[in-house]
């Protein structure tokens, strides 16, 4: 930005910090009361609907087939396109370059701006990352090795 720029936003800022209320007390209590309301609906959420679980396990059951949480099946499939030796690039390397991108991300980025139509790289790179993620997920629920292996089990069960 330039000075002039600067300038203007600044004092844009401090004209409308002006307007504005406190934080203290005021977006403070709108905080309090929405992450209660946020809490009572979890709270209720695990009362009335329950979290399903599935059976015991059995030792004996070479079918089963284990499987992630939802929030870790991209880093599931990511194991596809890194196999054998290389595994552990998907699995330790990528991932913990992100999150050292996320890390550093507030001192690479020193720009004024925060609109993010005035960011169109940054929302570029974050959507394009989303949308990947997105498709990893969506990609590792859709082949479901589960019945490949019940479909396995039950040939083995009629040859044998």
């Amino acid at each position: 930005m330039k000075d002039d720029e600067k300038q203007r936003y600044l004092s844009r800022y401090e004209e409308l910090k002006h307007q504005g209320e406190s934080f203290f007390p005021y977006t403070v209590a709108k905080d309090v009361v929405v992450s209660l309301a946020v809490f009572l609906i979890l709270v209720a959420l695990a009362v009335f609907v329950g979290a399903p679980l599935e059976a015991r396990a059995d030792p004996t059951n070479t079918a089963y087939v284990p499987r992630p949480e939802w929030y870790f099946m991209f880093l599931f499939d990511m194991l596809k396109y890194f196999p054998g030796s290389l595994e552990w690039v998907g699995v330790v390397v990528l991932p913990g370059a992100a999150l050292a991108f996320l890390f550093f991300l507030p001192f690479l980025d020193r720009g004024l701006a925060r609109h993010p139509s005035q960011r169109p790289v940054t929302v570029a790179l974050t959507s394009l990352a989303v949308l990947g993620i997105v498709f990893l997920t969506l990609q590792a629920y859709q082949f479901n090795p589960t019945n490949l292996m019940a479909q396995a089990a039950q040939l083995l069960h009629f040859r044998g």
